[in-house]
């Protein structure tokens, strides 16, 4: 693994490339990990520090995964195992980003709602007025209705 370019300023408080490099451990300019135009890039995928970051740890878990382990008479290196902490590690920063994400309510009004609606570019709402009009929708409501008065909820 060699990189072209790799800068970090010990500054991950005022530059994000330097947030992203400190927390999955790409701080040794002797063992660089990743190359600038790699963290350039996933500085414009996400917004969030934690998930930024555990794009990285995922490149670099794809990375050590491709690296195959091997012994030499008593030394041996596993990069198998070096990927699954990247793995690990990429996990616990899409919990973290998953923390602080926030609900976005994109139609406030039923103006806009109606122009989001007709733009067939944009995904369908995935809840939308009237879906749990069915009769076995109703019944289910009417039975946890009566399951919640009979628990005194």
């Amino acid at each position: 693994m060699t990189c072209r370019k790799w800068t970090y300023n010990n500054d991950p408080a005022r530059s994000p490339s330097d947030a992203v490099r400190f927390l999955v451990g790409d701080t040794i300019r002797d063992r660089p990990l990743l190359d600038d135009r790699e963290v350039e890039w996933i500085l414009t995928q996400a917004e969030n520090t934690s998930l930024r970051a555990a794009l990285a740890c995922e490149a670099l878990w794809s990375r050590f995964l491709a690296i195959s382990d091997y012994t030499v008479g008593s030394v041996s290196k596993k990069f198998s195992d070096v990927a699954g902490k990247f793995k690990e590690r990429a996990a616990e920063f899409r919990q973290d980003a998953s923390k602080n994400a926030l609900v976005s309510f994109p139609a406030h009004l039923k103006s806009t709602k109606d122009v989001l609606e007709t733009d067939s570019e944009l995904e369908l709402p995935q809840f939308s007025i009237g879906m749990a009009d069915s009769p076995l929708a109703i019944q289910l409501n009417q039975e946890l209705g009566d399951l919640w008065r009979l628990r005194g909820w």
